[in-house]
């Protein structure tokens, strides 16, 4: 897929997974196709909404949550009547990566939305694993004290901690769900 400015948050969250934050090492695209091989639209989830007191006795709706984490800011938050609304932004406000969204005036519930999130960790191993396929022909050996073969020692070692990332991203990873569906009911098991 091609990379979309409401991915950039997104986009930004993998590459400092994938330690790609200096010169970058993979594209925009690269990154926004891993991310897109892990979306997961949502309609109409109902957000869990928390009130404050004020002084004067009245219930304020600035705070609404989703349980879901790593949203496209492209997301559309809707009241009950379906009319769009849009959180307050700024600095320790509205976050989509954490589907955190605020109002500074107050939003009274149910407040919708309607999105895209992704597996920011599933994507970061689809990454690292690009990254090794590229170096598959690359070998080290040591012998005798000394190091032989196309890789340095360091890198060696940095392919050895890619491996390890690879298998940690994966495990923090979303859990997928498949439905298996059964063709012949003639079939038995034993």
């Amino acid at each position: 897929m091609t990379y979309r400015s409401t991915q950039s948050a997104l986009v930004t969250r993998v590459r400092e997974l994938v330690f790609d934050t200096g010169t970058p090492t993979w594209t925009n695209d690269q990154i926004a196709a891993a991310l897109d091989a892990h979306r997961v639209s949502h309609t109409n989830e109902k957000l869990r909404s928390e009130q404050v007191l004020l002084p004067t006795g009245v219930k304020l709706y600035r705070e609404h949550f989703s349980e879901f984490t790593n949203w496209e800011s492209s997301a559309v938050l809707r009241d009950a009547t379906g009319a769009t609304l849009t959180p307050t932004a700024g600095a320790g406000l509205t976050d989509y990566l954490i589907g955190y969204f605020y109002f500074s005036a107050g939003q009274n519930p149910p407040v919708y939305i309607d999105g895209k999130t992704y597996d920011v960790y599933a994507a970061a191993a689809d990454i690292l694993e690009d990254w090794a396929a590229v170096a598959k022909d690359e070998f080290d050996f040591t012998s005798a004290g000394a190091t032989y073969g196309k890789k340095a020692a360091a890198k060696g070692q940095v392919f050895t901690q890619y491996e390890a990332l690879i298998k940690r991203y994966r495990a923090m990873s979303q859990p997928r769900v498949v439905r298996l569906v059964r063709g012949d009911t003639n079939v038995r098991v034993r």
